[in-house]
């Protein structure tokens, strides 16, 4: 690293050290604003009253007033008979968009928010180190989400982050270690090496690299992932040879991974389509919407 970038970094790390102390400090990150969803919906504020009709219609509401003897407008009815209707009772409802419990209407969230992925984005220009830059964007996030309690900081990034990911997804995870491992397998048993050898006796310009990197990517179907990987192993190699630019050789692949995997009926994309469609009809259908 030079010593500008040193520099860069250092400084990086102590505007966001500050802003953490900051944040921490006055407690801004904790301050409840106004939910928008709720806010547009009109939901029950906590004055809100209701008659017996609509409150009927209400899951389990908490009665915070007395029994009203005065006739005035429900907040909740429409229709004609609007004006008709007795109130009786006055409730508080909590927010069903944002699952408010204490104060119905209200969330926490601010521009505070945005720190934490504007501190990956900016560690990750800075160092060039896309992994470690996104886990301490991940670790500010969940000091902002905890007060900054460290035991329920790391609770948070592994019980609702990292497992709560994983749970759902976990066999795409294990897949793409095992296309991860087979990769490197066919780079280290000398495979890309071959490939190489075979590609600068036969292709001797930089449209025959660019047009091989495509017909390759086009034989490779059975899923992106795999395709990316692969193709990019073993043609950068070539492309690097013939002067192509990484990011052409980058456009090239994407253009003929998922693509040519979304209309191949043997393929990943279709497993993953078939799964959705019932009576065992997904491959019918996949095919269909080719």
């Amino acid at each position: 690293m030079s010593n500008t970038r040193k520099i860069a970094l250092a400084a990086a790390l102590l505007v966001i050290v500050g802003l953490m102390i900051f944040v921490g400090v006055t407690g801004a990150a904790m301050k409840e604003v106004e939910c928008i969803d709720c806010h547009a919906k009109g939901t029950l504020s906590l004055e809100a009253l209701a008659c017996d009709t609509c409150v009927s219609g209400l899951d389990d509401p908490e009665i915070i007033g007395d029994a009203l003897e005065e006739s005035v407008d429900c907040a909740l009815c429409e229709g004609e008979d609007k004006n008709q209707t007795t109130l009786k009772y006055a409730y508080t409802v909590p927010c069903k968009s944002c699952t408010g419990d204490d104060t119905p209407g209200l969330i926490r969230g601010n521009g505070w928010a945005l720190l934490p992925p504007l501190i990956a984005i900016g560690l990750a220009l800075i160092t060039r180190e896309v992994y470690s830059s996104l886990f301490v964007g991940i670790l500010s996030g969940a000091l902002l989400y905890t007060n900054f309690d460290p035991i329920l900081s790391i609770d948070s990034v592994l019980d609702h982050g990292l497992i709560a990911a994983a749970s759902d997804t976990a066999g795409i995870f294990i897949f793409l270690v095992e296309l991860g491992i087979l990769v490197a397998l066919i780079n280290r048993a000398g495979g890309s090496a071959a490939f190489g050898r075979w590609a600068q006796k036969h292709i001797k310009s930089r449209f025959g690299a660019t047009i091989a990197t495509f017909f390759l990517g086009v034989l490779i179907f059975i899923d992106d992932y795999f395709n990316c990987l692969t193709v990019g192993s073993v043609m950068r190699p070539v492309t690097d040879s013939h002067r192509i630019s990484r990011a052409k050789l980058a456009y090239v692949i994407d253009a003929t991974a998922a693509p040519i995997c979304m209309i191949a009926p043997i393929s990943s994309w279709a497993a993953a389509v078939s799964q959705y469609a019932e009576d065992g009809n997904g491959l019918d259908l996949f095919i269909a919407a080719i």
